[in-house]
């Protein structure tokens, strides 16, 4: 169980980190007085755009083994 906690913690810092490297998340800091106010803007329409491409990089590479396959043995 504590193996399965540390692998989701380990996931979801690393996803973070990577959609904070592709500017999914923006974290912006504000301090008045002693108070300090910490917001994070997340860009949907960036993370969903990113997210079609890789789909499309996926299908791509999935479908170019296939296509290499059926070339070889037509030929």
């Amino acid at each position: 169980m504590k193996n399965l906690i540390v692998l989701l913690v380990v996931l979801a810092v690393g996803v973070a980190a990577y959609g904070y490297y592709h500017d999914w998340f923006k974290v912006a800091t504000d301090q008045k007085g002693d108070n300090l106010d910490i917001h994070v803007n997340v860009d949907k329409a960036k993370v969903r755009e990113d997210t079609e491409k890789t789909k499309e990089k996926i299908k791509d590479a999935v479908s170019k083994p296939k296509e290499k396959g059926n070339e070889s043995t037509e030929k």
